[in-house]
């Protein structure tokens, strides 16, 4: 039975779920409000891919960006608590289930999962919630998880009758979004990895215009210190123009723009150049821009907003752009000259210019390019830089000497 506090946090919940499946962009916030319904750090809400069914998708609280995307890439098939669920029965619609009932406590403290994805984020409980077990055509399977610390204490009963109160929520404003508004899912999905990304984000739509900017890109623009945004009339949609402080530079990226977002063809490699140099007026070291395609099928567009561009700008200078070397290579299984090619992508050179710096030749730069690629599974440069972006970084800057 809930006290009268604890039934206004369920009341407020509920209502966050209802407003999520209306607006799916606040997915985030129903999740925290969820975790923290059972005095947890973390909770995640996500559905797996799979054919014939709607895309996936996965909305976190409290959980870094870095860490979705190393399950994505490195871990989901070492995923010990899915696994069982799905090859258990477990998977039913309604179902709520901890992760001892999925695997013992033995072998999941032994197994790789464990060991190295869960503990380095001080994750070692797991109540779950079915929310659709992907027999419908139309709901993929979802899931509800909530996660506490291995040394937290255990999910209870109440915990479970609890959550099983939140998944038949979820299950009935879900059910009625999937159905509605598939394709404003993915797009809010992938928006909110935008914002969990700690650098700055662009994307910009077919008439040239910035439609979203994530945080890290709203507070660059915001101090005008060389990169701005600009409205051209109070009727436009969106943030407005892209705007830098050098006029000659201003030229080279509408030129880009201009190409980049009327490219159907989403070849992105072709266009990845080297990025272009930023002076910024209070003297700061320059930010770099780089801009890629995205195509016209893409995961930012729907049909009332035709993402074709992103842009990505950073500041060489600053430690966060520093990628760790070492977990590249342990984690995705990089040579370390592909650690450092990949390092000289997210610092904005070109492959010539990354040959030059290397002392190799360019092809071999596009071979290196080509393995990192396949370990990350990934194909498109654009898609790399995200995915480095979001990365844990070192604590101090690289030396990178300049071109002789």
């Amino acid at each position: 039975m809930l006290q009268s506090h604890q039934l206004d946090q369920f009341s407020e919940t509920v209502e966050s779920i209802y407003d999520a499946a209306l607006e799916p962009s606040r997915w985030p916030v129903a999740a925290g409000k969820i975790a923290a319904m059972h005095g947890s750090p973390k909770a995640v809400l996500f559905a797996l891919r799979a054919d014939g069914l709607p895309p996936g998708f996965v909305f976190t609280y409290g959980i870094p960006d870095e860490f979705v995307n190393l399950w994505d890439g490195r871990y989901a098939n070492d995923d010990v608590w899915t696994k069982a669920a799905l090859e258990g029965g477990f998977a039913k619609e309604g179902n709520v289930i901890t992760g001892e009932q999925l695997v013992p406590d033995k072998r999941f403290l032994a197994s790789a999962y464990y060991q190295n994805f869960l503990k380095p984020q001080n994750v070692g409980r797991l109540l779950a919630g079915v929310i659709f077990d992907g027999t419908s055509p139309q709901l993929p399977l979802s899931v509800c998880s909530v996660l506490r610390a291995r040394e937290g204490a255990a999910f209870a009963d109440r915990d479970r009758q609890l959550h099983r109160l939140i998944t038949n929520h979820l299950s009935k404003a879900m059910g009625t979004m999937f159905r509605l508004r598939d394709a404003e899912l993915r797009v809010a999905s992938s928006l909110a990895a935008l914002e969990r990304v700690p650098s700055a984000i662009l994307l910009v739509a077919a008439d040239g215009k910035v439609r979203f900017a994530n945080t890290a890109a709203e507070r660059i623009v915001r101090t005008q210190d060389g990169v701005s945004l600009r409205h051209v009339s109070p009727l436009d949609g969106g943030l407005g123009e892209l705007i830098v402080s050098e006029v000659s530079v201003q030229e080279k990226l509408d030129q880009l723009l201009t190409v980049l977002v009327s490219d159907a063809r989403g070849d992105a490699a072709d266009h990845f150049s080297q990025a272009l140099r930023v002076r910024r007026p209070s003297g700061a070291a320059d930010y770099l821009i780089q801009v890629a395609p995205l195509g016209r099928e893409n995961e930012y567009s729907d049909g009332g907003r035709q993402i074709r561009a992103i842009v990505f700008i950073t500041d060489p200078a600053a430690s966060e752009h520093v990628l760790d070397a070492a977990m590249l290579m342990s984690t995705y299984r990089l040579t370390p000259a592909e650690a450092r090619v990949a390092q000289e992508l997210l610092l904005g050179d070109g492959l010539k210019a990354i040959g030059l710096r290397m002392d190799i030749t360019e092809n071999t730069v596009k071979a290196h390019l080509k393995g990192i690629f396949a370990k990350t599974k990934v194909n498109r440069q654009s898609q790399l830089i995200k995915l480095l972006l979001s990365l844990p970084r070192q604590h101090t800057p690289v030396e990178r000497p300049p071109l002789s």
